[in-house]
């Protein structure tokens, strides 16, 4: 179940995605995977999709998890938008006014 944003909440997702995905570049993100008792699956691009909600799962989470992690949350690479993922999100749009925090 996806929640409408309406015109402010996509606009406010739109940029918080849109500074994830700089934090990623700027970073200099590559398609190695990530070292763990259990390989990921590599991703070969990177698209952060604004319309991710809890409970999604594959590439596009993985994506926002790692461009998350690269700007110093601590969670888990898993693919999974789980409540550590979502409680991430919502760190990161706290410290980058005027981002909603709408998770």
């Amino acid at each position: 179940m996806r929640a409408d944003l309406g015109a402010l909440g996509a606009s406010a997702a739109r940029w918080s995605v849109a500074a994830l995905s700089l934090v990623a570049l700027a970073a200099g993100f590559t398609t190695a995977p990530v070292a763990s008792a259990e390989a990921p699956a590599e991703v070969s691009s990177c698209a952060v999709l604004p319309e991710l909600a809890p409970g999604d799962r594959g590439d596009e989470v993985r994506c926002l998890q790692f461009a998350l992690i690269l700007s110093g949350h601590r969670l888990g690479y898993t693919g999974e938008f789980d409540a550590t993922t979502a409680e991430a999100v919502r760190e990161y749009q706290r410290s980058h006014p005027p981002l909603a925090v709408d998770g």
